[in-house]
């Protein structure tokens, strides 16, 4: 690491001069353009992108004596990898309409075409226009909106039985997931390309793994949500008090998270055990009832995995 001075550049402007062997390393020269990526108070400098023309892939992937979940992955995968053209062979185990699914809820991935015997599903989408922060904000943003609404009905209602509630957020952890799956194409693509908002190796890997954890999040919020149905809240105060405590939590956590502050995110992860110690009480408390001790555990689990987030700061 090396530290370089700022220096005033008119009246609403600040320059600091780039390294020498960056510069060369990078076969740049005087009038090549910097890309600039912000996250907090950071910022992440990458060259200008090298227009390079990638060969049109394609992968075919047979549906014989697959079962749905497996072909599921392979979609999937074929998809983060950046795979060009998927073109599946259909087959009497799988239904159609199961692939052509699983193909809708990949983003910009088209069925270009759709025959008896084979799917054929192209990506429409420009890589180089992608920004992983911004996809990543709008995870979190999801996940704002899935605890606020959450809240705001248990701490209303005696008795949480809102089922429109719990369809929303089961819509909003399929959006999570989406974006989810493009963040990690993204990721891929940057890896082996010089791309506007080109990332060295550490950063995509700590993006990586905050969308890891963010899918995580939305997904034990689902199923705290599930569990929650048909409970007498009355009864069960400590539950609202707790979702509350576990969404500050939260919100702290992205909060270093997006300014890169080590010593606050000490001080935010410190309080995980406090809030974890909480639900020992509850679950000895209901150990007898099956439905409180899987909520419990998903609780657990959730607030883990908010602490989690505390980790990509300070590690």
């Amino acid at each position: 690491m090396e530290y370089r001075k700022l220096i005033k550049f008119g009246k609403n402007s600040y320059v600091v001069s780039l390294p020498k062997k960056w510069v060369d390393s990078n076969n740049m020269k005087k009038g090549n353009a910097v890309y600039i990526d912000t996250i907090g108070n950071s910022l992440f400098l990458s060259p200008e992108q090298i227009d390079t023309k990638k060969e049109v892939e394609e992968v075919k992937i047979n549906a014989k004596n697959e079962k749905l979940e497996t072909m599921r992955r392979k979609i999937i995968s074929a998809y983060i990898n950046n795979v060009d053209i998927l073109n599946i062979k259909l087959a009497k185990n799988i239904p159609a309409d199961e692939i052509r699914s699983i193909i809708h809820n990949l983003m910009a991935l088209e069925i270009i075409e759709h025959t008896s015997t084979h799917i054929i599903a192209k990506g429409y989408l420009n890589m180089n226009d992608i920004s992983i922060t911004n996809l990543l904000r709008k995870v979190d943003t999801i996940i704002r909106s899935m605890f606020t609404d959450f809240l705001e009905v248990i701490s209303k209602q005696n008795f949480f039985s809102n089922i429109e509630v719990c369809d929303t957020i089961n819509e909003r952890d399929k959006d999570i997931n989406r974006l989810t799956f493009l963040i990690k194409r993204t990721i891929k693509y940057s890896m082996t390309q010089r791309t506007a908002g080109y990332m060295d190796a550490s950063n995509l890997l700590m993006y990586w793994r905050l969308s890891d954890d963010l899918e995580d999040i939305g997904d034990e919020i689902k199923r705290v949500v599930r569990f929650m149905v048909g409970i007498d809240l009355r009864k069960f105060a400590y539950l609202v008090e707790l979702m509350h405590n576990i969404n500050r939590q939260y919100l702290e956590s992205m909060k270093v998270f997006y300014r890169q502050q080590k010593e606050e995110a000490y001080l935010v992860a410190a309080k995980k055990n406090k809030i974890l110690s909480s639900t020992n009480d509850f679950l000895e408390s209901h150990k007898d009832n099956i439905i409180l001790q899987g909520l419990a555990e998903n609780l657990r689990t959730l607030i883990r995995g908010v602490h989690d987030l505390t980790r990509l700061t300070y590690e």
